[in-house]
Parts: structure tokens; sequence; C-alpha cells
């Protein structure tokens, strides 16, 4: 009998061994490397970084590398929206090139527009030979808008917001990365800001081709915003869903805060207040859903709270912490050159107070003012105060009499919190020989805001001396502008200058004596040196120089305010 044949078993399949020699920026992807050194072709496509050599901390670490993942989306998103724009663009100029050609020649035997490589299809077209020379090298920044990403999320937004340092355990940036990638008008704001700065960095040296590019993308990008949050409000009125309209909302009042920032960039003088007013009123609506009153909603600190209720992601809390932050920020701020009082001055408490009454944990949800400039609530809720107080004096709904008493309180509570951060402030200086190292970070940065805060006390005692006295006198002033250059000696960086814009021009300008004078002089110049051409700190120096100048002339101290009018401008020193 035949023994049957042994069948060999099949062999197992040949598994493809994952390579371990491409680069960390594909492998945090998960996507094939060619391997290519320096740089493989895959991130060179969609103009990103790529990485070898030694292990980035990003990989190790699940949490940075959530983050970089973030960035690496948005740039490879800005990558295919550069290529689809030069597409449409190219496409734009072929179709509008072939319509002058067709109305030039309308006699034209259409069966001989092609050319010898056309097999006698009269349709073709050669394309190329129709598109004008500097269309074709219309890849004027090639990946460019990655490198205005980049500059964006290193620079820009450290300097609209320079105390914003939120650690990892708190999500850090996170949000930022989210509604950069999801919000198109958000991103084109981003753009235009990022182009701003870096063209204000190169026009402090010979104009050249690419200040005349980044000039360009400056353009395009603010274009784009103002069309695209146009359309994104269009179509957020249509949102009936209660959790996308409040991710909407968040989102809009995000683009209303970079459109703020843009006219600040541009000097502080153009169409802020538009701006500002509108998000205040985001703001006030933003949870008066199913007919609830706004009272109700803010005594129950609905506007963070819901929030959080509602399980909307941290995301969008964290965000919408961080933009109510600034635009309470820009309200308060813009008084003294509005006179008027702050959109949200019924808001400022309710929302200032929160996290008072939630604990001084970063975890918790509220509103923290000197996480985003600088200075702590107490602070900012009493200039808005005095702001209102103001406005109310102005329009002759209190009489001096109110006005003194309401003055009197305010002076009490300001006194008796600076002398409370004066205490601080000498025992920091008793036991560091003046500024804590920077190494000692925890200590370093509450250090910081303390001396912001000690700053924007004094200039808000003198702001409120200039409230209730119609001429104040040296006599009035000599004490807190004394207490002011002594706390702005304190400031153990330069840069910070820049973010006190208002407490520099409150203080500086009732300066009478030539020292003190020079003080603020030099303060205001190194500002402006810090900008360059960037933001309004050249303003700043406007103001003081015009304040002292009428001090010549009119034999007595002229406020920030009244120098502000008599220039006729409206700036928000911010």
């Amino acid at each position: 009998m035949e023994q049957p044949l042994m069948q060999s078993s099949p062999e197992p399949p040949h598994l493809p061994v994952r390579s371990t020699k491409g680069c960390w920026t594909c492998r945090l992807r998960k996507k094939k490397c060619d391997e290519v050194r320096p740089g493989c072709q895959r991130c060179a496509s969609v103009s990103i970084e790529c990485h070898y050599g030694t292990k980035p901390k990003w990989i190790e670490d699940t949490t940075l590398g959530k983050e970089q993942l973030e960035r690496i989306k948005i740039l490879v998103g800005a990558a295919a929206s550069h290529k689809r724009a030069a597409h449409r663009e190219r496409v734009r100029q072929v179709k509008s090139h072939s319509r002058t050609l067709s109305r030039a020649e309308p006699h034209k035997d259409i069966s001989r527009v092609g050319n010898s490589e056309s097999s006698g299809d009269p349709s073709y077209t050669d394309t190329n030979s129709e598109i004008p020379d500097d269309v074709k090298k219309s890849k004027i920044l090639g990946g460019n808008e990655a490198n205005l990403m980049m500059h964006y999320l290193d620079n820009v937004f450290y300097t609209q917001f320079r105390f914003f340092a939120p650690s990892i355990s708190t999500g850090g940036r996170g949000w930022l990365l989210s509604l950069l990638n999801r919000t198109k008008p958000l991103y084109h704001a981003a753009m235009s800001l990022s182009a701003f700065h870096w063209q204000s960095l190169i026009s402090q040296s010979q104009v050249d081709q690419a200040q005349i590019d980044y000039l360009h993308e400056l353009e395009r990008h603010h274009n784009l915003t103002l069309e695209e949050l146009q359309l994104f409000i269009h179509a957020q009125n249509l949102n009936t869903a209660r959790e996308g309209a409040f991710d909407g909302n968040v989102q809009i009042l995000a683009c209303m805060v970079q459109l703020i920032s843009f006219e600040l960039f541009n000097g502080g003088t153009g169409k802020w207040q538009v701006h500002l007013g509108a998000a205040a009123r985001l703001i006030l609506d933003l949870h008066s859903s199913q007919a609830r009153k706004l009272q109700e909603a803010i005594s129950r600190c609905d506007i963070i709270e819901t929030a959080k209720d509602r399980n909307v992601g941290a995301i969008n809390v964290g965000a919408l912490e961080f933009f109510i932050s600034a635009i309470i920020w820009f309200d308060i701020i813009a008084c003294i050159s509005t006179g008027s009082s702050p959109h949200l001055v019924g808001q400022h408490k309710p929302l200032l107070c929160l996290a008072e009454r939630l604990g001084e944990s970063d975890n918790d949800y509220g509103i923290h003012l000197d996480q985003i400039m600088g200075c702590q609530n107490w602070v900012m809720l009493i200039i808005g105060e005095i702001a209102h107080l103001s406005a109310m004096f102005n329009a002759e709904t209190i009489d001096m009499h109110q006005l003194a008493i309401a003055a009197k309180d305010i002076q009490q509570r300001l006194d008796f919190r600076n002398s409370q951060i004066h205490h601080q402030l000498a025992q920091f200086h008793n036991e560091y020989s003046g500024a804590p190292p920077h190494y000692l970070m925890d200590i370093y940065k509450h250090y910081v805001t303390l001396v912001v805060t000690h700053i924007f006390a004094c200039a808000a005692v003198i702001y409120l001396q200039t409230v209730v006295t119609t001429h104040p006198t040296v006599f009035h002033i000599q004490d807190p502008l004394r207490d002011a250059i002594n706390a702005m000696s304190m400031i153990p960086d330069p840069r910070m200058v820049r973010g006190m814009i208002w407490p520099l021009c409150v203080a500086g300008c009732m300066a009478s004596s030539t020292q003190d004078q020079e003080f603020f002089r030099s303060k205001a110049t190194g500002a402006v040196q810090d900008a360059r051409t960037f933001g309004n700190s050249i303003k700043a120096m406007e103001i003081l120089q015009n304040s002292w100048e009428m001090q010549k002339r009119q034999g007595r101290l002229i406020d920030c305010g009244s120098c502000i009018q008599n220039l006729g401008i409206c700036v928000l020193l911010v």
C-alpha cells in the first residue's frame, strides 16, 4: 500500500520587521519613513521638521507626545491648505488668462489652440504655457505657513500673554493647539499676527523680498480671518445643539481676542473698541440660552461652572477661562481711554471672586488674572470700580459727597492690601537679597506676581486721586508716585514692562521732577526697544512726553486720561 505523500506544512508568512532607523517624527506619527538623512521625504512633503539623533522628550513623555502630535497635525494641515490655495490660484490665473485670450481673439479657430502634443484633441491646452511667469513662481513663501505657525506658538503668543505659563499637569497649551486646528478664522488670525510680528522684526533692516512677502501674508490672512469669521458666526447662528453652540461661542470669543490683539500690535488705536464690545456682549449672552436670566446665571457662577457641569471637555473650559480673562483685562484697562464704565462691570466681581470661593489651586475652575497678565484679581477689580465711579460722576449720576465716600472705601482697601504685599516683598528681599533665583520656579513666579500686583496697585492709588481731585497736585501724588517708582525698580526682567503699559502711563504722567520723568522715560524707552515696531509701546512714550509738555505749558499736573483726550486718540494700554 502506497504511503501517502507527506505534505509539508506551509511556511509562515514573513512579517515585515519594523525599522528602528526611521526619524522620530515619523515614529510619533506612526508613518512609514524612507530613512533618508538628514531629512526624510515624508516630513519634507508636508513641511515639518524631521528629527534624527537623540530621542526627543516627546517620545518618552506621553503628555508631551500628544502636544507635539497636535502641533504636527496643525503644520500638516497648514501645508495642505497652502498647496490647495496655490492650486486654486493657478487654476484661477489660467481661467482668467484664457478669458483674456478669448476676448482678444474672438474669431480664432479653437482647433488651433492645441499644439503638436495634443494628438489632434481640440480641447487640449498647454496650461503651463498660458500661466504668466509671476504665477509660475507663485510659491512665494513655499512652506512658510508652517514657519508662521511655529513662530506664533513659540514667540507671538508669549508676546501677547507674557505671564501665561501653565504647567503640564494642568494641560499646558493643548487647548490652544486644538482651537487653532479646528477653527479657520482663529487659525488665520494667528497667522496674520505671526506675519505682522515677523514683518516688524525684519523691517528693522533694509526692505527686501522677505518683508514684502510677509506683508502679503499679513494682508491675506487678516482678510481671511474676517471672511471666515463672518461665515463661522452665520453657521453658529444656525446651530441649535446646546453643546455645539457652547463650543462655537468659545471659538468666536477666541477670534475676538485675536482681532483685538491685531489692533494692539498695530498701535492700539484702531478698531479694538468694536471687537471688545462684541466680545463683551458674547460673554453676557454665553449662558442665556433656554430663557435663563443673566443674573441667575451669574449668581451661580454659571459661565464657568455650567461648562464643568455639562461635561464639556477640559479644552473648552480652559479656553473659556483664558479668553474671558483676557476680555476682562482689556475691558478694565480700556476705561481710562474711553472714559466710560467697563462693559462687564456687573460681572467682574462674580467672575473674579469665583477663584477665591473655589480655592487658589491651579486646578480649580475660575479666573486668575495673574496667570494671564501678571496682576492679581483684587487690584483689577478695584481699577474697574474706580473707572465705574469716574464714569458715574462724569455722568452726574452721583454727587461729590457720594464720590468721596466711595473713594475713601477704595483707598482703605488699597492701603491695606498694599501694606500686605509690601511686607511680603520685604521678606523676599531679606531672604534672597533681592529677587529669588530663577531656578526656584514657583517662588520666583510668586515674587513676580507680587511685584506686578504692587505696581498696578500703586498706579490704582494715583488713578483714584485723579478721579477724586479735579486738579491733583504734587502733594496728593508724591507718596503713591514714590511707591510706584520703588515697585517698578523691583522688576526682575525689563521685558516685563511691555506688559505694564497702563501703570507706566498712569503713574508716569504724574511725574513732575526731572529725575522722576527720566525714570519713566527710561522704562518706556526700554519697552519700545523691546517691542521695536510691534505693539503700542511707542504710544506710551508719546503719552508721557505729551503730558510732560502740557505740564510745562499749563503749570499743573496732567493725568493720563486727560492727556489721551488731548491727543485725540483712544488707545488700549495693554
